[in-house]
């Protein structure tokens, strides 16, 4: 669940005071949280003295269950220090686990990112494939070809599309992509990251998932 926390926050007018800011924020039961991150209004506050707006830098830990993505987004500051907040992560993330049900427990790791804007950078990047996934989908479903469905955490991490069409045989192989990613760009030519990805495998004989 998305959980608040009290936070003293120091204005540049000098004024101190109090206030909740989010430190976690759980995506599928309050999708709005996400629309403030990327518009840049996430944990800004009001000095009650001056007015002046402020953002309350913070740790918080993002989850979006359904993209599998979940992310410990430190404040930019501590950027210096990635060995020791990994180590720091991977024990948080571990205890996280360990209080689950076996069928409960995550399939995929946590990200470790510095400040918000890189947060916004890997959401918008999740827009981007997940849009041109479900494009895919449906042209595939439309035209009766066969497709992959990768699991969302890993297509990530390659930084392509989650839905990988295939050739007429189905076979995973990387001729089979070729011939897929070939034909749903000759039905949707608009798909650039499709276009990118037909562009990278044909570039790398040794391509595979």
């Amino acid at each position: 669940m998305s959980l608040q926390t009290l936070k003293e926050i120091k204005c540049a007018c000098g004024d101190t005071f109090e206030t909740e800011i989010y430190q976690s924020v759980s995506v599928g039961e309050d999708p709005e949280l996400k629309d403030l991150i990327l518009g840049g209004e996430f944990n800004m506050v009001e000095c009650p003295h001056c007015h002046q707006v402020i953002y309350a830098e913070n740790f918080v830990l993002y989850h979006d269950h359904a993209q599998e993505l979940m992310a410990f987004v430190y404040p930019y500051a501590m950027k210096e220090n990635q060995g020791p907040m990994a180590e720091q992560m991977k024990a948080t993330f571990s205890e996280l686990q360990s209080k689950l049900a076996d069928d409960e427990k995550l399939t995929y790791g946590p990200l470790m990112l510095f400040g918000m804007d890189q947060l916004c950078d890997v959401l918008k990047i999740d827009d981007d494939l997940t849009d041109e996934s479900d494009v895919a989908e449906y042209v595939c479903k439309s035209l009766g070809m066969k497709a992959i469905k990768l699991p969302k955490a890993f297509a990530r991490v390659k930084g392509i599309p989650y839905i990988l069409p295939l050739g007429e045989k189905g076979e995973r192989s990387r001729q089979s992509m070729i011939t897929g990613l070939e034909k749903l760009l000759k039905e949707n030519d608009r798909l650039s990251l499709y276009q990118k990805l037909l562009e990278q495998i044909k570039a790398d004989p040794d391509w595979k998932v």
